[in-house]
């Protein structure tokens, strides 16, 4: 079979060979089935390897601010996306700071704080830091559920 390309074609104008095989008189058989998206194991970006460390249940209590000590401001990325500003003295201490979140997450819910940048979990054994000591002044801490 001889066929000529249309004008707009790349090879307008040239001769090509044209090879058609009749497969008419074939049963159907259906292509392999393709690999479907997101059907494998997820990978998180979480830290599992270590156990998650809450510290047992917190006692939800707002942190009074003294006016007169030095004040800073910490940024919370609450487990909901809603962000809060605290504005924290820098003798705050890690405990009261997970006390005042407790205040904002649902009654009785397990959570654990981090810093953002770089990625920190906040464990109870840093409990008895000031929010100076560990670094936090001016910073973003996030409050996910465990």
């Amino acid at each position: 079979m001889r066929a000529r390309l249309v004008r707009h074609a790349p090879h307008a104008g040239a001769d090509i060979d044209v090879h058609c095989i009749d497969k008419s008189t074939e049963a159907y058989t259906p292509p392999p089935p393709t690999v479907t998206p997101f059907a494998g194991a997820g990978h998180t970006m979480r830290d599992d390897s270590a156990p998650a460390d809450t510290g047992g249940p917190v006692t939800p209590q707002e942190a009074v601010v003294d006016e007169s000590a030095p004040t800073t401001s910490v940024q919370l990325r609450l487990h909901d996306g809603s962000r809060r500003v605290l504005k924290l003295n820098h003798t705050h201490t890690i405990g009261q700071l997970r006390s005042h979140v407790a205040t904002l997450m649902p009654p009785g819910a397990r959570f654990e704080l981090s810093t953002q940048f770089p990625r920190t979990k906040l464990s109870s054994a840093d409990d008895a830091k000031t929010v100076a000591d560990a670094g936090l002044l001016n910073n973003t801490i996030a409050a996910s559920l465990v």
